[in-house]
């Protein structure tokens, strides 16, 4: 049986899960992520999943939040940063929509510890925790009779994290990250995966995935960029987060 999403070119015998991460791996493109993608589905839930002890039951919702370096500036145009909370409440609401009530929301993120961290993000420990209470304490709002968590301790891990995205039982929530999309994009077919649509990080896959799986989407909404962060107070980052307006907020 032909697996769906390959290459047309593809040589069915030779092409496996470790031919599929060699190709375009040095090319910065993945495309191959893409087409084989059930690989990667495969390897997260039945593999790097089961490694662990830490996540015995999913969360309905995961939301990965880029912290940390996401706040270092950059020469270049900001590629990462901040979404105000009202975006996450609205893809949140969205799957309530379709699949009801959202009772449990795990937020994954970078520890806040700086002896737990890499020497480049401690500096932005402080306000990497200020910002994940304050989404958390939002959640709490507009989630009642939701339990929101803030999963970094140190018993959490890359394998801890990706086996929380991947488990969701009603939405995952990839931002503008490179570490969230292998796992998002392997939730359940019947979980919805929701990845930012971002004109500098992983173009490709999100866009082709979304196009060819029902439960993938884009999303999209203001983003407070890393550059702007830096030269910004912690109430006027905090003015950001907290603006309830859904203008510029889509979903794809």
């Amino acid at each position: 049986e032909v697996a769906p999403f390959l290459p047309s070119d593809f040589d069915k015998e030779a092409y496996n899960l470790e031919k599929f991460c060699e190709d375009h791996a040095g090319s910065g493109r993945f495309h191959d992520v893409a087409y084989g993608q059930y690989l990667v589905a495969d390897a997260i839930q039945n593999q790097i999943a089961p490694s662990q002890n830490v996540v015995t039951e999913g969360d309905d919702a995961v939301i990965h939040v880029r912290l940390n370096d996401a706040f270092q500036k950059i020469i270049f145009k900001s590629q990462r940063g901040l979404f105000p909370h009202v975006a996450y409440t609205t893809l949140l609401k969205r799957a309530e929509e379709e699949k009801g009530e959202i009772r449990s929301i795990s937020i994954v993120t970078d520890s806040f510890d700086t002896s737990k961290v890499r020497t480049i993000d401690r500096e932005f420990t402080d306000l990497s925790r200020i910002v994940a209470d304050d989404l958390r304490r939002q959640l709490k709002v507009d989630f009642p009779n939701a339990e929101v968590s803030i999963d970094n301790d140190n018993n959490e891990t890359t394998v801890t994290s990706y086996t929380r995205l991947a488990k969701a039982k009603k939405i995952a929530v990839c931002g503008a990250s490179t570490f969230c999309p292998f796992p998002v994009m392997s939730v359940e077919d019947d979980v919805l995966g929701f990845m930012y649509d971002s004109k500098y990080l992983n173009r490709f896959y999100p866009q082709y995935l979304a196009e060819h799986k029902d439960n993938m989407h884009l999303w999209d909404a203001p983003l407070l960029g890393s550059n702007e962060i830096s030269e910004s107070t912690i109430d006027q980052v905090l003015e950001f987060l907290r603006d309830k307006s859904a203008a510029g907020i889509s979903m794809m």
